[in-house]
């Protein structure tokens, strides 16, 4: 039997009861008299630790099927289960090879499959639907946080003080640019942060446990905040989105005339403070330009709807077009996005699921799903460069080059590794505010959120990482591979093979995604049908979408060849990044050897 403290079976936080939720996870308080026993978590399988009296625990092994002290012997039919059951890694091996035969599964089943849910969905879906409470103002987590009085801050493993966050953050320094590997390009990146936007919604005033509006894929990023901010964005005329024309093209409007929160610095001309759904869509040319594209294809479909219903008022045009976009939006995402972005072989398709649950957001994956490794220390436009600095509150660039230029110029870029050792100087501080957040709501360990999700741990820091320097680093800051960080564990641990990712990163990380697009109503199958798009023309209209498409009905001229990867990339590209690799890190290790 193997061994899986918080395993698959895990109840956690998510399913106590509304006042210890916010009890533990606001506050986080536990009287200084309670003991210590819980701290080492010792209930393995899903079991809850209770204390009682002064130094003793019990575990709450009920409704599993395990029972024992720590809820570690299963029953009859369990070990039966558990020996039919293949470990994850090789269902991770199984969903990513043999391309022949899931070309036939794929061509029989044309929709989101019960297997294809379990292999998204981990060994355990429902901790990825039941929720804290009805406050859908809070992040949810999937580990209840470590009590306050355990000896270490993650329990009973590592130090009595965890390192210094100006030390930890040096194993994310660049001193190198590390393309990545699998060949993803800049408008990968670009889109990646965009659409982290589409869910990740924290109230800065509020606190990083708190989010502002609901936690699914609604396009509120786009269309604004609050109903105050949509109806400062539209222009209640034919139901269309407020809009202005620079040189024959659509843009966003400016501030002046849409005046919603915006976060701009002084030094940006106010010809360039565009309004947009969410205020820090002004960070880079990125976002504006993909916030561009869907400003024009919204307006496009009340267009075409007003052409076909000339009786509809802008109420209805305005709201049977948003619907359209979200449908629009969650194709592409989950056809082709996801699909990039996980090695899985599946074919993902929408409009076969009941709509049943509704979508918690974890801040667990908020942490890590900071990928700013992917940001280059210089980024060329046209054949101009700007330096990081340089690109970020610089909406200019898109005026000076046009979209075609700009799209074109960021396929044709390699993004960055996410990962160790690959964050650009003006991006660490992304790094220093996800450790000291996790620090605060006091996270489990890494190998605990690996034992969680039925993944074995790691035993060594070599093992962990792959990489002998890493491991060094690691064992000089933490001492224990026990007391790791969550954060620091994901970012330093080796990626599976043909994937941008490690396997806790995988399991999690996709799942989440595909349940963001899936808690949208619009994804299910009573709603995916004509009449819920305004007929036919519209609902052709998504159902042919592609990021191609979309990209090329909302730009004037020339469309480039939509990708995102850059044009070069081939296996081989990767086996030789890969082989290079390897030598440096087999260099690194006898320097290792020999400076001992």
């Amino acid at each position: 039997m193997k061994y899986r403290q918080n395993g698959k079976f895990k109840r956690t936080i998510l399913e106590a009861d509304l006042n210890v939720a916010s009890f533990f996870f606001l506050l986080g308080l536990i009287s200084a008299k309670e003991n210590i026993a819980c701290c080492s978590f010792p209930c393995q399988n899903g079991g809850e630790c209770l204390t009682i009296d002064v130094d003793d625990y019990k575990c709450d092994c009920y409704g599993l099927k395990f029972y024992g002290k720590n809820c570690e012997i299963p029953t009859w039919s369990q070990q039966f289960y558990e020996w039919l059951e293949p470990d994850l890694e090789s269902v991770y091996l199984m969903a990513t090879k043999y391309q022949y035969i899931w070309n036939i599964f794929n061509s029989l089943i044309n929709s989101l499959t019960t297997i294809n849910d379990r292999i998204r969905q981990s060994k355990n879906p429902q901790k990825f639907i039941k929720q804290s409470s009805n406050n859908q103002s809070l992040y949810s987590l999937i580990l209840p946080p470590v009590p306050k009085n355990c000896p270490t801050p993650l329990g009973v493993a590592g130090f009595k003080n965890l390192p210094e966050i100006s030390r930890v953050a040096e194993l994310f320094k660049r001193s190198e640019f590390k393309p990545e590997p699998m060949g993803f390009n800049l408008l990968f990146a670009t889109f990646a942060e965009h659409f982290s936007y589409m869910f990740f919604k924290t109230s800065i005033e509020n606190g990083p446990d708190f989010t502002w509006s609901s936690q699914s894929v609604d396009l509120s990023n786009i269309y604004g905040r609050e109903i105050y901010d949509q109806n400062i964005l539209r222009s209640f005329n034919q139901g269309k989105l407020k809009s202005q024309i620079i040189d024959g093209e659509e843009w966003p409007p400016l501030l002046e005339k849409a005046p919603v929160k915006m976060y701009w610095p002084n030094s940006v001309p106010t010809k360039y403070r565009f309004a947009m759904g969410h205020k820090y869509f002004s960070v880079h040319p990125g976002h504006l330009m993909w916030s561009t594209l869907w400003l024009r294809q919204h307006n496009r479909l009340c267009d075409v709807l007003t052409q076909s219903y000339p009786n509809w008022g802008d109420e209805q045009l305005y709201q049977t077009s948003r619907k359209a976009l979200n449908a629009i939006m969650s194709k592409m995402v989950l056809e082709e996005w996801l699909t990039m972005l996980s090695p899985y072989k599946l074919n993902n398709k929408l409009r076969n699921k009941n709509f049943q649950y509704q979508r918690r957001i974890f801040l667990e994956y908020k942490l890590f799903s900071h990928w700013h490794g992917l940001i280059p220390d210089h980024l060329s436009i046209n054949n101009t460069i700007y330096t990081t600095k340089n690109f970020f509150f610089n909406p200019e660039i898109l005026f000076k080059h046009g979209l075609p230029n700009f799209i074109e110029s960021l396929i044709k870029q390699s993004a960055g590794r996410v990962g160790h050792h690959n964050y650009n100087p003006a991006t660490i501080y992304v790094v220093v505010d996800a450790i000291i957040q996790g620090r605060n709501l006091r996270l489990q360990s890494y190998s605990n959120y690996c034992r969680h999700f039925g993944i074995k741990p790691p035993k060594t820091f070599l093992e962990l990482t792959g990489d002998y320097a890493v491991a060094k680093e690691l064992e000089e800051l933490y001492e224990d591979v026990e007391s790791i960080e969550l954060f620091v564990g994901v970012m330093c641990s080796r990626r599976e093979g043909r994937s941008l990712f490690n396997i806790l990163q995988l399991e999690f990380g996709v799942a989440s995604v595909l349940y963001a697009i899936n808690s949208n109503p619009i994804a299910s199958k009573k709603w995916w049908q004509p009449s819920t798009f305004g007929g036919e023309e519209v609902f052709n209209i998504i159902e042919k979408s592609t990021f191609q498409r979309f990209i090329c009905n909302n730009i004037k001229g020339r469309c480039p060849r939509f990708s995102f990867k850059v044009p070069w990339w081939n296996s081989d590209y990767e086996k030789s990044f890969y082989m290079a690799e390897w030598a440096a890190n087999r260099k690194r290790h006898d320097n290792l050897w020999f400076d001992s």
